[in-house]
């Protein structure tokens, strides 16, 4: 999650790209609007330190192609302060109050995107 990213994470990224331009030019051609919505991983919430490299590029790489960038970084490190939000040690995905904070922040952040 750190630069320098290693010559295996820049040509994950450089196909994951390949692959999000694909998305984007699918969506245009069909009149849909797509939104990527970056999910941070376990440290980059409860960590106040740890690198946000990897979002910050997503964010610059969809802001270059026009595509609408939701980052849930802030509400779950704001409400990660409170409560646990994952099912760590078990797994790292969202329990249900990560799912709570996951469903508001996108809400917000579409909301945001459709002014309203």
């Amino acid at each position: 999650l750190d630069e320098p990213f290693s010559a295996e994470v820049n040509e994950i990224l450089t196909r994951y790209l390949a692959i999000l331009d694909r998305m984007s030019r699918d969506c245009d051609e069909r009149g849909a609007r797509l939104v990527f919505v970056y999910f941070p991983a376990y440290s980059q919430v409860y960590d106040r330190g740890a690198s946000l490299a990897i979002r910050d590029l997503l964010g610059r790489e969809c802001a270059a192609r026009s595509i609408a960038f939701i980052d849930l970084t802030e509400a779950f490190r704001r409400e990660g302060s409170a409560q646990v939000l994952h099912l760590a040690p078990v797994d790292f995905h969202p329990n249900p109050a990560g799912n709570r904070v996951m469903a508001g922040a996108v809400d917000d952040g579409l909301r945001g995107l459709l002014g309203g």
